[in-house]
Formats: structure tokens, sequence, C-alpha cells
């Protein structure tokens, strides 16, 4: 039986792949078993918590990822790539985020002129 409804455990597993961490050293990290941490990405429980909190940190990821997902598969990809862009443009100079920022905005323009 899977105590985990909202399949917690996958996205995880998603982002810590994402992250190269192997279960091991992301156990370590939050101070628990490599197995426990396997039950979770296997949704067979939930972390408590405070490990949740310590994962979200160790893995930079977006806390809305997790409790709100879209669908399976492609919400933990889009995720993934959303929390990946949000890193990567932190790493910008603020010349280079506002030609992304205006570049975004100038394809949206252009996709809604096109629908």
């Amino acid at each position: 039986m899977k105590a985990n409804k909202y399949k917690i455990g996958k996205i995880l597993r998603a982002y810590r792949q994402k992250n190269h961490y192997t279960q091991e050293q992301l156990a370590e990290s939050i101070g628990v078993t490599p197995g426990f941490l396997g039950q979770i990405e296997r949704d067979e429980t939930y972390p408590s918590i405070d490990n949740l909190t310590k994962i979200i940190h160790i893995l930079d990821i977006d806390a809305n990822a997790i409790f709100h997902p879209q669908t399976e598969t492609e919400e933990s990809e889009t995720a993934i790539l959303v929390n990946e862009f949000k890193i990567q443009f932190t790493k910008l100079s603020k010349n280079n985020q506002e030609i992304i920022t205006l570049l975004m905005k100038k394809m949206v323009e252009q996709q809604n002129r096109e629908s």
C-alpha cells in the first residue's frame, strides 16, 4: 500500500539524480539511511517535515514543484527544467538577465499573436 498519494518520492528522486547525488550521499546529508531514503523515493513512506526541508534545501528545489505538480512525469520533468533555469538565470549578470527577460517577453508576444 502506498502511503504517499502525492508521489513526492518520484519527484525527489528526479531532483536527486539531476543534481548528481547518490542515495547514499543525500541520505548522509540529511541524516537518514540510504534504505529509508529509498523508501521515500519509492513513495512507501513520507519524509518528515524536517527531512523534506533539508532535501529541498540541499537539492535547491522549489517547493511548488513538490506540492503542486501538473502531471506525473511531465510535471516533474517540467519542474526540473524550471528549477534548472532559475539556478542558471541567477548566475547571469544583471545585463544578461535583462536580455533573457526581454527575449522571453518577445517570444510570448509572438506566440500570442500566432494563437
